[in-house]
């Protein structure tokens, strides 16, 4: 195969999805994912004798590190940041089998009101995740989705000057 049709296989991890996480021996994927990059690779592997097959021994990947932050959908960078939830996605069905997830936010400047809630595509709210005043600084609130049916989600904060929002898939 040349190496444009080697790209243009989808990814596929051991589990059978292209939604695989894995952790660094002795480091768990969450805290080595707190700047919320994201990374997906593919490994070829191949022989001219078809009497072995390939065995990937061991994968090394180095990365640097940023100051620069994304934060995903926000209207207003310089007062909220929402990060995405960890781990997504969640669910007895998900490749973490974990029924709760994570999710941070920063708040910046004063004391403000904080609403976050989880909502269904049609725009309904499911579950409220948070309503009261916080103090600047980063705040977690985690979501049990053990009772939700699979499918996708929005988690949405606002505040009285800015709003933000991010995408949650359950697999129940």
């Amino acid at each position: 195969n040349t190496s444009a049709e080697l790209d243009a296989l989808p990814f596929t991890g051991p589990d059978g999805t292209a939604a695989s996480y894995y952790t660094v021996p002795g480091t768990p994927l969450h805290s080595w994912h707190e700047a919320h990059r994201w990374m997906q690779y593919k490994v070829y592997l191949a022989t001219t004798d078809s009497a072995y097959t390939p065995v990937l021994q061991e994968v090394r990947i180095t990365t640097t590190t940023s100051s620069v932050t994304s934060p995903i959908s926000h209207s207003n960078a310089s007062r909220v940041n929402l990060y995405q939830n960890f781990p997504n996605p969640v669910g007895k069905n998900s490749p973490s089998g974990q029924s709760w997830t994570t999710a941070a936010f920063d708040i910046r400047g004063n004391v403000a009101d904080v609403v976050v809630g989880l909502y269904n595509m049609l725009g309904k709210k499911v579950r409220s995740l948070w309503n009261g005043s916080v103090s600047p600084g980063r705040h977690v609130v985690r979501i049990n989705t053990r009772d939700l049916s699979s499918g996708t989600y929005s988690i949405r904060l606002t505040t009285r000057n800015a709003s933000a929002s991010t995408i949650i898939s359950v697999l129940n």
